[in-house]
């Protein structure tokens, strides 16, 4: 193959090289405008506090002069290789480098605000430029390539570093338990995955003993497990023994006490139960008293606005006292309720009931003065004179109600009357108050006799009588 090949290939091996590169996204001011809008931001670049620019494909930190008011940056999972141009965000907290290609802690003079720094899955083979970040507490350093004591030496000048994750790296040697004692307000650790933690005798111990702040190492550490490592470390495996038996011998004391006063507790319970009646009773505030359907406070010491309730719903019909009801403002306002609970769909007059009252009125002569008991007994000194076999007009007029409350046909019902209304009428008059008989008027009859006709063609329509 001649030269001139080679210098072509390579010549369009390079053009396909850069038309790959400049298919990549790029961090350009209408690009971070459009990602911030598609996150619910905003326009200008100076409102927005949050900018997720995660899983973009960006090769390089540009362009973010404009927003200085952000306060968590999202970078991680991108192409970086250097850190830059992320000074002028004085007020970022939170920055999240994760997933790049890093290889160096650089240009992070000016983030004096940051708090957080996640700079996990890099190629970081030392920490470095970190100890001008005086607001910094959190630092994730997991999945890098830190060896031993020296490349992370520079954490004991970060004086607020309070929790650091350097899991899953490659530190070894003793000397990186006294590199990390040296941080002096670390209180949470992660080391699982690294060699020193299994190679080192009693890392765990040393490292609690070292450190004393510390409450996390890979897992909580509690009083108890501080208070027999320290044991440890001034007397051995003995000091320790003790001091654990000690401490379990402290637990058992502790509930056997809590359970002694929790049965003193139950025995002055049992006391107060067994009082006598009249100084429980003492102990008991009066019930209040419900009197005419208002609560009357007998308790003095409670508030009448606290214990007064409405009063429930009047069921029955009664006059209402005009004087107890100050709010009414005159009598005609007072409607008595409707007699809900005592009326009796049976009490109600039927009209066919009402036509053969007034035909019973209408038999009976103006000239004769009859009395009633409510039984329908007349009163009269001669008994034969008040009624043919016991039965007189009202008492037709009875029967005839029973009838129609049985449920018997209208007609049935008037031709009951008319034989009633018979029984007490002779051929020449009705009996009187004295024995003596009267002869009616000529149209008693004939009225009587039309409207009992007027009662029967009501009720030809009706087969069976109903009192509702």
């Amino acid at each position: 193959m001649s030269v001139e090949t080679n210098e072509t290939l390579n010549r369009i091996d390079g053009y396909e090289h850069d038309d790959h590169l400049a298919s990549l996204p790029i961090m350009s001011k209408a690009e971070l405008k459009k990602v911030a809008l598609e996150h619910g931001g905003y326009s200008t670049p100076s409102l927005n506090d949050t900018l997720y620019l995660h899983f973009k494909g960006y090769r390089r930190i540009e362009n973010l002069e404009e927003y200085a008011g952000l306060k968590s940056l999202w970078l991680h999972s991108n192409g970086f290789s250097q850190i830059e141009n992320v000074n002028s965000l004085k007020e970022l907290r939170c920055l999240f480098l994760q997933n790049n290609a890093f290889t160096k802690i650089e240009n992070l003079d000016g983030l004096s605000s940051l708090v957080q720094l996640d700079l996990s899955e890099n190629n970081i083979a030392c920490v470095e430029g970190l100890s001008h970040l005086a607001c910094l507490k959190t630092l994730n350093l997991s999945k890098n390539l830190l060896k031993d004591a020296e490349s992370i030496r520079h954490l004991t000048e970060c004086n607020e570093l309070s929790a650091i994750d350097l899991s899953k790296n490659q530190l070894s040697g003793e000397d990186v338990i006294d590199c990390l004692a040296g941080i002096v307000n670390v209180t949470s650790i992660n080391m699982a995955g690294n060699p020193v933690v299994s190679k080192v005798a009693y890392f765990r111990k040393k490292m609690i003993v070292g450190c004393k702040l510390l409450r996390y190492l890979d897992r909580p550490i509690f009083e108890d497990e501080r208070a027999s490592t320290e044991a440890w470390a001034k007397g051995g495996p003995d000091a320790e023994r003790e001091t654990k038996e000690r401490l379990q011998q402290g637990k058992k004391d502790k509930e056997r006490n809590s359970l002694v006063e929790f049965r003193a507790w139950q025995e002055s319970v049992r006391r107060s139960r067994s009082l006598p009646q009249d100084k429980v009773d003492a102990t008991i505030p009066p019930p209040l008293v419900i009197t005419n359907n208002v609560q009357s406070a007998v308790n003095e010491d409670i508030d009448s606005d606290d214990e007064m309730v409405p009063p429930p719903l009047v069921m029955e019909s009664h006059s209402v006292d005009v004087a107890e009801k100050e709010d009414i403002v005159s009598v005609d306002e007072i409607v008595p309720l409707p007699s809900v609970m005592e009326t009796s769909p049976s009490d109600v007059p039927s009209p066919e009931y009402e036509d053969i009252i007034a035909a019973v009125d209408d038999m009976i002569p103006p000239a004769l003065e009859i009395e009633y008991y409510s039984d329908g007994v007349q009163t009269d000194a001669n008994e034969d004179s008040a009624s043919v076999d016991g039965l007189d007009v009202q008492t037709g007029v009875q029967s005839v109600d029973e009838a129609l409350e049985d449920g018997q046909n209208a007609d049935e019902c008037v031709e009951l009357l008319e034989q009633k209304c018979s029984i007490g009428t002779s051929e020449t008059g009705t009996h009187t108050s004295d024995g003596a008989i009267a002869t009616p008027t000529s149209d008693a009859p004939n009225e009587t006799q039309s409207v009992l006709e007027k009662s029967k063609n009501d009720n030809d329509n009706c087969n069976m009588c109903s009192l509702s």
